[in-house]
């Protein structure tokens, strides 16, 4: 369908396209996203605007902003005044939504000081008609804006069960009596406007309906939605890579002191690479990715996250999550050759990918491009034409794309080259080569996630040509650059035995293989020292606590004892002069016990307390605390607790705790590795040894899918073993299920940044990024088609208009754009160099760190508590102050300097 507005005018006209199929159509479609310009700038806001929300309708447009109220703006009438609602939140709004069918008179927001607040208009914004501002568009001058406002009278309730920032809500389309709530606390709670506000204003109150737990800790809950065509469904974004998908249906609510138990997902979805960096491969590294939004798509099949360091990503949520199960076989050759007994519960002989390129070349032939596409391959039905009937040709538009590609590698401008090839690979999905040179391009680029889709590209490239020297070698340099050493070793000695002749050509390829093995290990025993220092330093730290804890209580003891004697003696009137014992109490030197006292009891309050600190130098802080008496009641005012700020906790049971993640991370890292060199080896083995040929005989064949699905038109008995090839990308049901990958945005800075789909067919992806522009994605492809400036600073919010195409955005700035097609159609400038500028700002980091040493930088990223403690102390400093005006406008100030940087994660 011809996606312009006049052409599927014209369609809808001509009776060639239903009324329905033409309004998902004129929604959002791509003509209308190329040619966006700015209708409005909506003024009225005095910090920066973090939330947007659309009433049903798309007659008001709602905004959380950091000065802490909530501006009503009226469209397309934005010339009128805005409704300013006071709310009585004391910091940053961080969520805001209508509730629906209420005619827009009640409101839900959250914020950064743990409450969420539900607030009822006395008077609906259709009968209050706010004037219209004298200046067009509500803009004015630049140097002074008209921000007159019309205030809203309400009644608010405020609920106080959270005991972090409150960084979202949620309502359920045509339901006016629920919504929900996401906190940094790791729980979602569930509203009733029908329930006693007495019943689920408290922390104690039963309203609790998930509790997020990563690792067996709190997940920071960062977003959350519902689906708005399935609205049992419910999505939350966490401080993992993690986005989890729940069914409220199998959900209850419950109160949190009764150990509200952690529900499971329907759906976890990562990215590949996030994913092996969260279950310990990747070498060890750890992943800190986390999405900073998701979102459920207007058709409710599909769900979009954007991630914090990294990329955006769509992902399927049709059908059921059953997981891919090793079979047994390989799995039991797999543990037996990494060393371990329990099986890993991933199945790394599952390839998608390469079974529908194989589907598309049985079904046309090497001309033919058809292809279904499966919701983790992207491929997509395209007419061949041109030279597709002879044998090993390409067509002539994948050949021509193929010619742009190596043209674009060559000049070393891989984002342009690895377009090409995808472009190319779309029109012929069965020829190997495009997937080599596309890994060659990633590989080279060198981006978030780009070795696992390099390695996914070989792996594919090999299914398709067992025999083919360019998809082993790719398939070795792409384990290399994913950590997975054991592997790549594994991939480089089958390929020497493969083709003897091509062994030299590896030998560098080993060598770097070999280097970076030893770096690994070299920087693993260095983060295990680093660990054993910091329990160490905790522990003489507490030790010190405890001995200054300890000595106050004595000191406290004896000016008490001291006290009531001289009491005693003004009260019975004598004025005898002290005895000797008494004067040495006095000058500090403990008193002599009358004659018939024991002498074991006199020695053993000083006995106790020098075995209290030898044990404690010999065991740590525990052994000294548990000596001393209990604490009754809370701390007392001089400070009888101490921070220690060089870990996320004080208590030594976290450190066992995280030395116990730690040794669980790095044995799946050894599992994931050692398994995947494992089924290398007996894929490779299959036309072997007796032995091999049997353990990957159980490994299901991409032909024996085809076999079963009456598309096998004859293969050699010697190709069906080679096609038994592991895939790790498959093997995780992030990789399975992820449509698409959006490479663009930078998001470092805030960590309430969006990305959303535009339009009823969901063919459109919009991303905030740090640089001030909104990035806007084909959703099918992944391309790019128009970027544009939306914030001075960064750009977090956007939000499309329900029916119309016209997008909401906001930032960093006060003021909110409201863009419309009323421009000529552009990209907005040189896409691909604006691109590689953002991905150099993901690989330099925060901006706080620009500039900084290298050594310290690395020093940093190999001590993240070090890091926090910095971050912390800089936090305190600043908060503290040192203002000379009095205690209030300290108070103020400081509070200023929260809300200034709370939306930023630098």
């Amino acid at each position: 369908m011809d996606d312009s507005l006049p052409g599927v005018a014209r369609l809808r006209e001509l009776g060639l396209a239903s009324p329905q199929a033409a309004q998902r159509a004129l929604h959002f479609p791509e003509s209308a996203a190329r040619r966006l310009s700015i209708e409005a700038i909506l003024r009225g806001h005095h910090g920066c605007v973090n939330r947007l929300n659309w009433n049903e309708s798309g007659s008001l447009l709602a905004s959380g902003s950091d000065d802490r109220k909530v501006m009503l703006w009226s469209y397309p009438d934005t010339q009128r005044q805005p409704i300013a609602l006071e709310t009585e939140h004391q910091a940053n709004i961080f969520g805001v939504r209508f509730l629906p069918q209420t005619s827009d008179a009640r409101l839900v927001t959250g914020a950064m000081d743990y409450t969420v607040q539900l607030h009822q208009l006395d008077t609906p914004p259709a009968s209050m008609k706010p004037p219209v501002r004298t200046d067009n568009g509500g803009g004015g001058s630049r140097r002074n804006p008209n921000v007159s406002a019309t205030p809203a009278s309400a009644r608010t309730v405020v609920y106080t069960c959270h005991r972090s920032r409150v960084k979202d809500v949620a309502v359920e389309a045509l339901n006016p009596h629920l919504f929900w709530s996401a906190a940094e606390d790791g729980a979602v709670r569930q509203f009733d406007t029908r329930v006693p506000t007495s019943q689920q204003r408290d922390y104690e109150s039963p309203n609790m309906l998930l509790a997020v737990k990563h690792k067996g800790r709190s997940a920071e809950l960062k977003s959350l939605n519902l689906n708005p065509a399935k609205p049992h469904q419910l999505v939350v974004g966490a401080s993992d890579p993690y986005v989890r998908v729940f069914d409220r249906r199998k959900l209850s609510t419950g109160s949190p002191e009764r150990g509200h138990p952690p529900a499971a997902p329907v759906l976890s979805l990562a990215p590949p690479h996030l994913a092996l960096c969260a279950a310990g491969g990747g070498g060890g590294r750890h992943s800190r990715m986390h999405a900073t939004y998701v979102a459920f798509g207007n058709r409710g099949d599909k769900v979009i996250a954007t991630y914090h360091g990294d990329h955006a990503y769509s992902f399927d949520t049709t059908g059921a999550a059953a997981p891919a199960a090793a079979p047994a076989g390989t799995t039991a050759a797999a543990q037996q050759r990494a060393g371990g007994s329990a099986p890993l519960p991933v199945n790394l002989f599952e390839h998608p990918t390469a079974m529908a390129a194989l589907v598309a070349r049985n079904r046309g032939g090497a001309g033919g491009s058809g292809g279904g596409s499966g919701t983790s391959s992207g491929f997509t039905s395209s007419g061949s034409g041109g030279m597709g009937d002879l044998p090993g040709m390409l067509p002539a538009a994948a050949e021509r794309a193929k010619a742009d590609g190596n043209l674009h590698l060559f000049s070393k401008k891989f984002y342009e080259a690895e377009r090409r090839y995808s472009e190319a690979i779309r029109l012929a999905p069965w020829a190997p080569v495009l997937y080599t040179n596309r890994a060659l391009a990633l590989l080279q680029r060198g981006w978030e996630g780009d070795a696992l889709c390099a390695l996914r590209d070989a792996e594919t490239a090999v299914c398709l040509e067992p025999g083919g020297m360019k998809a082993h070698y790719r398939r070795a340099q792409a384990l290399r650059a994913a950590g997975m050493l054991q592997s790549a070793a594994a991939a480089v000695r089958l390929f020497k035995q493969q083709f003897p002749d091509k062994a030299g050509d590896v030998e560098a390829l080993e060598e770097q293989i070999a280097a970076d093995t030893a770096r690994q290990a070299q920087q693993a025993e260095l983060r295990r020292q680093q660990a054993e220092q910091r329990r160490q330093q905790r522990r003489r730290r507490g030790l010190q606590f405890d001995r200054a804890r300890r000595d106050r209580r004595q000191r406290a003891a004896a000016a008490g004892h001291q006290e009531g004697r001289a009491v005693e003696a003004t009260e019975g009137g004598t004025a005898a002069a002290p005895t000797v014992s008494q004067r040495g109490h006095e000058a500090g030197q403990p008193a002599a016990e009358p004659a018939g006292a024991s002498s074991l009891q006199a020695d053993a309050q000083p006995a106790s307390g020098a075995a209290a600190a030898a044990h404690g130098e010999a065991g740590g802080a525990r052994g000294a605390a548990a000596s001393l008496p209990p604490v009754a009641g809370a701390a007392p005012a001089g400070g009888d607790t101490w921070d220690d700020l060089y870990a996320s906790a004080s208590s030594e049971d976290e450190d066992e705790e995280d030395a116990a993640a730690a040794a669980t991370a790095a044995a799946a890292s050894s599992g994931i590795d050692a398994a995947y060199a494992a089924a290398l080896e007996a894929a490779a083995a299959a036309g072997g040894t007796p032995e091999g040929a049997a353990a990957a005989a159980e490994a299901p064949s991409i032909d024996g899918l085809l076999e079963a699905a009456g598309q096998q038109q004859g293969r050699a008995d010697g190709m069906q073993a080679w096609r038994r090839q592991p895939s790790l990308w498959h093997s995780f049901e992030g990789g399975r299920r992820l449509l698409q990958r959006f490479v663009g945005q930078c998001n470092l800075q805030t960590d309430i940044k969006e990305a959303c789909f535009l339009g009823a067919d969901d063919a459109l992806v919009a991303a905030g990024s740090d640089d001030g522009r909104v990035f806007i994605f084909n959703a099918a492809t992944g391309e790019c088609i128009r970027v544009f400036m939306a914030d001075e600073d960064v750009a977090n919010a956007v939000q499309p208009h329900p029916h119309l195409p016209v997008l909401a955005t906001s930032g960093i700035e006060s003021t909110i754009k409201v863009w419309s097609p009323e421009g000529e159609p552009t990209t907005g400038g040189d896409v691909a160099e604006i691109i590689r500028r953002n991905q150099g700002r993901l690989k330099e980091g925060p901006t706080v760190l620009r500039g900084v040493d290298p050594r310290i930088i690395a020093a940093l990223t190999d001590n993240p508590e070090l890091l926090r403690a910095l971050v912390q102390r800089a936090t305190r400093q600043q908060g503290s102050g040192s203002s000379e005006g009095g205690g209030e406008e300290e108070e103020d100030e400081s509070e200023e300097d929260v809300r200034e940087v709370s939306c930023r994660v630098a």
